[in-house]
Formats: structure tokens, sequence, C-alpha cells
């Protein structure tokens, strides 16, 4: 299965942009993303985060020990997303 995950807010908490790089890593989010790669899924991760930010989220992926495919950036900015295959996160406890 090809799963896309959001990385502020899902994975990391919420940070300005130029503190984006201390962010701490969401409770139980590297342990989920590492089950859901040894179960066989490919994870790309989408962030909105411009392409001037991809080496420095690509290096706190590695430090945090999230696994991913694909690295994927500038997801459009909105305010309503209407998608058939949402998910509305809250926490990776509920999701597990």
């Amino acid at each position: 299965m090809r799963i896309v995950i959001d990385i502020d807010g899902t994975i990391c908490e919420e940070r300005p942009t130029f503190e984006r790089a201390l962010a701490r890593p969401k409770r139980g989010a590297s342990k989920f993303i590492n089950h859901l790669k040894n179960q066989g899924h490919f994870v790309i991760l989408y962030t909105a985060r411009g392409w001037a930010e991809y080496e420095m989220t690509r290096q706190w992926l590695i430090r945090n020990d999230i696994p991913f495919d694909v690295l994927l950036m500038g997801k459009p900015i909105y305010d309503l997303w209407i998608d058939d295959r949402a998910l509305k996160f809250t926490s990776w406890e509920k999701i597990g």
C-alpha cells in the first residue's frame, strides 16, 4: 500500500519556520511509521514546507528514526482540503 503522511502536526510538533529543525517528534510517530515500513508499505512524506527546507527536513527525519521512501515538498497551503481518502490525524495511538 502507498501511504502518504503529512509532517508538521502529524510526525512532528508544529513550529515556526525558523525553528523547524528543533521540532520534537510526536509520540509514537517513529514506532508507527517503522511498523508500516516493516509491513512492506511504501511511505511518502508530504509537506507544505518549501524546497529550500528539503535537506534540513531530510536530516531531521533521519535523526529521529522516521523512515520514508519519498519526501515531497511544496504541498499546497489550504483552508479546506476535500478528499475521498482523508483521515483526520489526532494521535498515532488512535491510528494503531
